[in-house]
């Protein structure tokens, strides 16, 4: 039962990140803008910037079909808990940067964060997100090798010793 569990946890943050990198993959330019409204990256060198713009869709891309093959699975997941734990604190903090500008209700907050999604509402980001730390971060941790190719491969392996 926990290895099904954590298969499926492994395809909702998997195809989840896959899914939401193509945009950002297809289109590096306006991901780049997002990043830059942000500001917690500095705009020299301009390589660093246009880099992150990207390299991390890709990162969250391979990650995410990792993840769901299950490859490196643990690897995969450490990233991606890294990965949405930065930009959900960019998010919160942006949020907050716009609550305290403007006399709005916090859930009222709209923006284009940058996820591929277009304009979302915080909060429904937000505990989005903290669903998608909780279960990478619970894979990154756990042992279990089932459901996953590379499980195939290490049986096969140690048949034939």
């Amino acid at each position: 039962m926990k290895a099904l569990l954590l298969f499926l946890l492994r395809l909702y943050v998997g195809l989840y990140m896959a899914y939401y990198s193509l945009p950002k993959i297809k289109r590096p330019s306006d991901f780049l803008k997002n990043i830059r409204l942000y500001e917690m990256v500095p705009e020299n060198p301009p390589w660093l910037l246009n880099g992150m713009a990207v390299w991390i869709p890709w990162m969250e891309l391979l990650a995410g079909l990792f993840l769901v093959l299950g490859i490196a699975r643990r690897g995969a997941a450490t990233l991606l808990t890294f990965l949405l734990v930065i930009f959900s604190a960019a998010i919160l903090w942006r949020t907050l940067g716009i609550f305290q500008a403007q006399d709005i209700a916090f859930c009222d907050i709209a923006f284009d964060c940058g996820c591929g999604t277009g304009e979302v509402i915080i909060c429904h980001k937000l505990p989005i997100n903290f669903s998608l730390i909780l279960a990478a971060a619970w894979i990154a941790c756990s042992q279990d090798r089932s459901w996953s190719l590379t499980s195939k491969f290490s049986r096969r392996r140690n048949e034939t010793e």
